[in-house]
């Protein structure tokens, strides 16, 4: 393929599709493949999936950082929700000041009191092994224009599993309809 140096698409395809060159000749060819072409088609028996489910009580804090999170997401749907995600965001920080998940939607999503390096500090003490501590503290440093320890904070959220590349999670809009 080296010497393709066209920008023209219908050239290109033509230079590596030679024998598929007209949509008529592709769709023709397209249509005999689905319908039973010359594929390869691998047959495996996969175990069967065994699933567990646990119920467990969530302490008060949880709940109202979990109540924050769904307000969050029906900003756009919901008048009210920006002034419940405040209660409840509130609530949960009052009850439970290193709740991990009250901190990372007020810091991450938000985007308030990112620079407060001490309440960093202690979640990645409470939360160790968790890469969300580990990036609201990359946060915090970054904020500061602290490079060396955004790096380093950001580099141990990374080891403990945070993907900075992949898409962000989508949340089910839950609340929506209310």
């Amino acid at each position: 393929m080296n010497g393709l140096r066209s920008t023209d698409a219908k050239v290109l395809w033509n230079k590596i599709f030679p024998e598929l060159g007209t949509p008529e000749v592709f769709e023709t060819t397209l249509n005999r493949y689905i319908a039973g072409g010359d594929y390869v088609k691998y047959t495996a028996l996969l175990p069967r999936p065994h699933f567990s489910f646990v119920t467990r009580a969530l302490p008060d804090s949880e709940v109202h950082a979990l109540r924050a999170l769904l307000f969050e997401s029906a900003k756009e749907h919901n008048d009210e929700a920006p002034a419940r995600l405040r209660i409840e965001l509130g609530e949960a920080l009052r009850q439970e000041p290193l709740n991990l998940r009250a901190r990372m939607l007020e810091r991450i999503l938000l985007r308030e009191n990112i620079a407060d390096l001490d309440t960093a500090r202690a979640l990645t003490s409470k939360y160790p092994q968790d890469w969300q501590a580990w990036l609201v503290l990359a946060a915090a440093h970054g904020r500061r224009r602290e490079d060396k320890k955004f790096s380093q904070a950001l580099e141990k959220a990374r080891a403990l599993g945070f993907r900075g590349d992949a898409p962000a999670p989508a949340l089910p809009n839950v609340a929506a309809p209310y």
